[in-house]
């Protein structure tokens, strides 16, 4: 496995074990007065980036804490936010391609609701009952998203994406994510 790709992993699960949960990027800044794009991750986006909601940017290893002052909803993907006490564009533009995190505790979501840093390390498990393999990362993929699945008997990763046509059920109490194919599917 590339160094680079391990190091990811290890950060995904460093900040899933810290209670935060990452929700996307900043892409750019917006303007000249301290606004910033994001391209989130979430569903809810206009619940995860409301005003007054506090956020975390990765930078340099360290968690930056902000608060929003006021965003707004580009697209279905896309969020432009301005954080308190930072007004022009010289504040926010070392932000740029930094990840944006919430702690957990602060989201409130239904029980069939997860966040994907939540289920690495799952146990992926076929229609046919069998343990398939184990949930190693996850990737946007543009209009989806995907795990990537260390699979048992052939020590191979696949990668699936993440739509109910593959994904039955994530059981977040038996650390299990239940797919409508077998291991036959990946041979």
């Amino acid at each position: 496995m590339n160094q680079k790709l391990e190091k990811n992993q290890q950060l995904k699960k460093q900040q899933s074990q810290n209670n935060l949960i990452w929700l996307g990027t900043i892409v750019n800044t917006q303007g000249l007065k301290g606004e910033v794009r994001v391209i989130t991750n979430s569903s809810y986006i206009e619940q995860r980036f409301k005003k007054n909601n506090i956020l975390y940017i990765e930078k340099n290893n360290q968690m930056i804490e902000v608060k929003i002052e006021r965003s707004r909803l580009i697209s279905n993907e896309l969020v432009v936010v301005k954080f308190c006490d930072l007004n022009k564009i010289e504040d926010v533009v070392d932000f740029k391609n930094h990840k944006v995190y919430v702690e957990k505790g602060n989201i409130k979501r239904t029980k069939d609701d997860f966040f994907l840093s939540e289920v690495i390390d799952f146990k992926v498990i076929g229609d046919d009952g069998q343990v398939i393999g184990q949930i190693k990362d996850y990737w946007n993929q543009g209009p989806y998203y995907s795990f990537d699945i260390k699979l048992i008997d052939r020590k191979d990763i696949v990668n699936l994406p993440v739509i109910k046509t593959f994904v039955e059920e994530v059981n977040m109490e038996d650390k299990t994510i239940k797919l409508t194919i077998n291991k036959d599917f990946f041979n």
